[in-house]
């Protein structure tokens, strides 16, 4: 059996947005039959989880340092990777692409002098949009692809999840899909709200790509008979500054009334709230770092849950004219609320559509395939 580690920030006890993605990838690679080790950490020590037990490598200072996930995290994943290659053998090292620096450069290199191959995934490509947000994350990118010029030849094969790609950075690559651990998410029973109301769901940690301003602000165009019939429920902890934004707008264009601000949730509470709505809602701002076409996460969970969805841009795995979900114009214009409100009434009349979007999710939106492409199984 071959051994698999996959090296990825995982912090342990905190919420981190893509841990369910994380999740279905190790998932995908048990069933495939490899033997699954993968990084880890809480705010005391790095580890190594292997068949559901916790292995230390190091410990960790200044882990409760605020930012720390974002820092010093990057610095001892790279450190955790060596120690643990020096009594541990992998056949396949599989990456999530991250800033590096000269530690991740010697962290690649031990990888290729121990015979593994090193798999690293870049899931927003290109990735020269992630760098356009301010000055000080521009020279942070900046310095970072630096590095990853140096240390590209010690990767395998990229594999890329975004725009079309053979090669980057002189070494081989292939595009795949975001998946989804579909067994790992429970399907939806749809229980209309008391209130009678259209309940629709925007759900994600709120960041500027995600642009949940477009549903505020369709809500404000919405006229008056549809405003009372309509709610937006607002699920998700900050990610950017956006939340505090988003409900200052709220509150500057009055439609406290219709949009609703849930903070985290998970769960019961979550499940219940999945229950409720008539639609959800995907990234409506991709466009926003000049994304057209993407392979949507959120896209996926709902799609497993079979709740119906409204989403913008393009997405390989939904073929053209889906009766399960709405598409809308990837730019910054106000969502169409009394059509997204049409579309919601629709899915309530249609018994049949959250096993179909299952089955769907089981058949084209697995991990199992892409990962299986990633690691060129047979």
């Amino acid at each position: 059996m071959k051994t698999f580690l996959y090296v990825v920030k995982y912090p342990l006890d905190d919420h981190y947005s893509i841990k369910k993605k994380i999740d279905g990838q190790v998932a995908a690679a048990a069933r495939l039959g490899l033997d699954v080790w993968q990084t880890a950490y809480d705010r005391q020590h790095t580890c190594l989880l292997h068949q559901g037990q916790q292995q230390p490598v190091k410990r960790i200072w200044l882990g409760r340092m605020p930012g720390y996930i974002h820092t010093k995290a990057f610095l001892d994943l790279f450190d955790t990777v060596r120690r643990s290659l020096r009594r541990q053998h992998f056949d396949v090292v599989y990456m999530r692409h991250c800033p590096i620096g000269p530690g991740g450069i010697r962290m690649m290199r031990l990888i290729a002098k121990a015979g593994s191959q090193l798999v690293v995934e870049i899931p927003s490509f290109p990735l020269e949009n992630e760098g356009k947000r301010n000055v000080l994350r521009r020279l942070y990118w900046a310095y970072s692809q630096h590095c990853w010029k140096r240390a590209a030849k010690y990767v395998t094969r990229f594999v890329v999840i975004g725009g079309p790609a053979d090669s980057y950075l002189g070494r081989p690559a292939m595009n795949i899909d975001n998946g989804v651990d579909v067994e790992a998410i429970p399907l939806r029973q749809h229980e209309p709200a008391a209130d009678g109301k259209i309940h629709i769901l925007a759900l994600a940690t709120m960041a500027r790509w995600h642009g949940f301003d477009r549903l505020i602000q369709g809500a404000a165009q919405m006229p008056g008979e549809l405003r009372s019939q309509l709610v937006v429920d607002m699920v998700g902890s900050d990610g950017d500054g956006s939340l505090p934004r988003w409900q200052q707008l709220v509150e500057d264009l009055g439609v406290g009334d219709v949009v609703r601000f849930h903070g985290y949730t998970t769960g019961k509470a979550l499940d219940d709230i999945f229950a409720m709505a008539d639609v959800g809602v995907c990234s409506l701002g991709l466009h926003r770092h000049g994304y057209q076409t993407a392979s949507h996460l959120k896209l996926r969970e709902y799609t497993a849950r079979g709740l119906p969805f409204l989403y913008a841009g393009e997405d390989p795995s939904v073929p053209e004219n889906a009766p399960f979900c709405m598409r809308i114009p990837a730019d910054d214009s106000p969502v169409p609320m009394e059509a997204a409100a049409a579309f919601a009434r629709c899915m309530k009349g249609q018994e049949q559509i959250p096993a179909q979007m299952r089955q769907y999710a089981r058949e084209h939106m697995s991990w199992e395939a892409p990962m299986k492409k990633a690691l060129q199984m047979q």
